[in-house]
């Protein structure tokens, strides 16, 4: 019986001590006991101001920004994986900055980077930031819209037909391209020929583009047409694409249906065709001197005896560089590139289709050299450039065992040295490596005055995987911390809804920035545990009276045997 009590009442303690525990009675109880010291905890990094999902149309190039927040200040690495066809940039962020903004973008996202099929593909990407031993993560999906592209029409330009003879017959075929219907031919388009001013249609257009006529005297004389100019404009449109993205409207400026691109041209019917005459232009003098870099101008005024108004081409050495269609007057302005000169030519040719005219100056170009900076200077000098080269680089590669590399001729004498020393420098020279990785500019500048490094000391692992306790490259990417992210697990952050890194709860305190949720206030908390305590003292008085029954009864039996 006294066993029995006592272990009753050892459960009854037990019970009281977890209840109030769990209320966090006995905590606060003996907090004043509790001794604090103040120690340094380093701070995971935070990516803020960036949604789950960014909208970006075919041919157009990404930017978007988000930040990368670091309370202790620390330089951190930014990455986004897969790392093609997007980047960021910076990828390392300055240490003494708490907030950075970074930027994501491409290059143009032609039609390769969407799914025809669904009218818009997503890529699903993370982006991470770093301070080398905590990390933040953000998984987001970037949607790139497929649009319909205009079709392309090229210039018909003017045309000239004879009523008898040669060129008495007019036949031309529109030259189409569009990135989804293909070209003329491939009966994917729609093609509408119209007669401006009211005048008779004198032909019509084929299913692949194709005009055809020639002038009859017999209908000239019985004045059905008549030897004139005749504008025309030729429209022609395309399918539009099949599937398309619900928001394709709001982000594009397009539905994703037909559309039309036309031209406007001029015919002329003669039975006596007389050249096209340039009947002023300017500058007089046709041979002159200038400076390169410096604004060329130039104008004519054209007149036609046969009415047409004449196409006017102009070139540069030869070279076509612009053209007008519907205008007897005509400028052209142009500049000499820095770093041209010697003696050059600058021409315009009038065209009626068959017959010509044309006026040429004779150009001596002094040289200018080109300025040596590219960046826009303050307070209203400095020199401005054409294209500014923007670098995105893909994921490093395999690390490469320096020594035997070398060896092999896979690398210069001026490489092994640069790379050897940085291993040095990184105390790792018993197993030093290399890795390289490819890196482009999306604004296609054709120059290199800030392309990133693509090669870079590594440590070298025979068979890196995800447990070498070490950072680095292996089965098709790059672990973002040692044995984490990349091709190995996700690495702890404060957004995975673990307990994990040393954090005090669930994402919160510790090295996450995020404050835990405050207990209740003591006295609710006692209110709880005394809760529980009345509920305990009930049980075990159920439990007495139970035992005493008991007892009694033993008794009883014990008295009547004896």
């Amino acid at each position: 019986m006294k066993g029995a009590c006592f272990l009753i009442m050892s459960f009854v303690l037990h019970l009281f001590f977890i209840s109030f525990a769990n209320a966090g009675i006995i905590e606060d109880l003996f907090s004043p006991f509790n001794v604090s010291a103040s120690i340094k905890i380093n701070l995971a990094p935070f990516i803020t101001d960036i949604g789950n999902e960014i909208l970006v149309c075919e041919n157009n190039a990404l930017s978007a920004y988000f930040n990368a927040t670091d309370l202790d200040a620390d330089a951190l690495g930014i990455a986004i994986t897969p790392a093609f066809p997007f980047f960021v940039s910076p990828t390392i962020t300055s240490a003494g900055q708490v907030r950075t903004q970074i930027n994501i973008f491409s290059g143009i996202l032609d039609k390769s980077r969407v799914d025809t099929n669904l009218g818009y593909r997503i890529y699903q990407e993370l982006l991470s930031a770093s301070d080398g031993s905590l990390i933040a993560t953000k998984q987001v999906n970037i949607t790139v819209i497929e649009i319909n592209n205009a079709p392309n029409l090229s210039n018909i330009g003017v045309q000239t037909v004879w009523t008898q003879g040669d060129d008495s017959t007019f036949y031309h075929q529109a030259q189409v391209s569009d990135i989804e219907d293909g070209n003329q031919n491939s009966l994917n388009f729609d093609f509408n020929l119209t007669f401006l001013d009211n005048s008779p249609r004198l032909f019509n257009v084929s299913t692949n583009g194709t005009m055809i006529f020639t002038p009859n005297i017999s209908e000239i004389n019985a004045g059905i047409y008549n030897l004139s100019v005749y504008n025309i404009s030729l429209c022609v449109e395309d399918r539009g694409i099949g599937n398309t993205h619900v928001n394709i409207s709001n982000n594009c400026g397009q539905d994703g249906g037909p559309i039309q691109a036309c031209d406007t041209f001029s015919l002329t019917i003669t039975d006596a065709n007389r050249p096209p005459n340039i009947t002023s232009y300017y500058p007089l003098n046709l041979s002159f001197k200038a400076s390169a870099t410096a604004s060329l101008y130039f104008n004519l005024t054209t007149r036609d005896p046969d009415g047409t108004i004449p196409d006017i081409y102009w070139y540069v050495d030869d070279t076509n560089v612009e053209y007008t269609s519907g205008n007897l007057f005509d400028e052209f302005r142009y500049s000499f590139p820095c770093g041209s000169s010697g003696n050059h030519s600058i021409k315009a040719e009038v065209t009626d289709s068959l017959l010509n005219s044309s006026v040429k100056w004779n150009i001596e170009v002094s040289f200018i050299a080109c300025p040596i900076t590219v960046s826009v200077g303050g307070g209203g000098g400095g020199s401005f450039f054409r294209c500014q080269e923007k670098w995105g680089c893909l994921d490093w590669g395999l690390c490469q065992e320096t020594n035997f590399s070398f060896k092999e001729g896979l690398l210069s004498q001026e490489d092994f040295n640069i790379i050897s020393k940085s291993c040095k420098d990184a105390f790792i020279s018993d197993n030093c490596g290399f890795q390289i990785r490819n890196c482009l500019d999306v604004n296609l500048c054709n120059t290199s005055a800030y392309k990133p490094d693509e090669v870079s000391y590594c440590q070298f692992i025979s068979s890196p995987s995800c447990y070498d306790s070490a950072k680095n490259c292996h089965d098709g990417g790059c672990e973002l911390l040692v044995d984490c992210g990349g091709p190995c697990g996700a690495c702890p952050t404060c957004a995975d809804g673990i307990r994990n890194q040393g954090e005090r709860g669930i994402d919160c305190e510790g090295p996450c920035p995020l404050i835990c949720p405050q207990k209740p206030p003591i006295l609710e908390r006692l209110r709880i545990g005394y809760s529980l305590i009345i509920f305990i003292i009930i049980l075990l008085i159920i439990i007495l009276i139970q035992l005493i029954r008991m007892w009694r009864a033993r008794k009883r039996i014990k008295s009547e045997y004896y």
